[in-house]
């Protein structure tokens, strides 16, 4: 379901027209990956890689930190160990971030020229 009404949206932007697509897709996202979020991710990259876009900006956040409207247990345990846990070496890839900081960076790189595919890894979703 996540796949579908994402790809269902950049299909909808491609038909009209949309020059630039900015997709949220998530550290570690990987066609090959065992995980099945990691694995969805993966393929949702792959399909809207295949869309006519002039440019398409792929973000990789860690997990998203922020305010919802309901209740998620397992991000708000992640939320409060992430932090601590990433600070030991090797994990500091998978530590969180607040939305905010990363819708910040799509807004700023989308006002900027560009063309073909570019990745923002975590490290570089952060504020400068």
């Amino acid at each position: 379901m996540d796949v579908d009404y994402q790809l269902r949206a950049a299909q909808l932007a491609a038909d009209k027209g949309v020059g630039h697509y900015l997709l949220v897709s998530s550290s570690g996202a990987d066609v090959e990956s065992r995980s099945a979020y990691l694995k969805m991710k993966g393929d949702l990259d792959q399909a809207v890689l295949q869309l006519p876009f002039e440019r398409i900006s792929i973000f990789r956040p860690s997990l998203l930190l922020g305010e919802r409207e309901e209740l998620r247990i397992g991000e708000k345990l992640g939320g409060w160990l992430l932090p601590l846990l990433c600070t030991l070496p090797g994990l500091r890839r998978y530590r969180p971030i607040h939305g905010e900081q990363v819708a910040a960076k799509m807004v700023a790189v989308s006002a900027q020229p560009g063309s073909g595919v570019e990745t923002f890894a975590l490290d570089q979703l952060f504020s400068d």
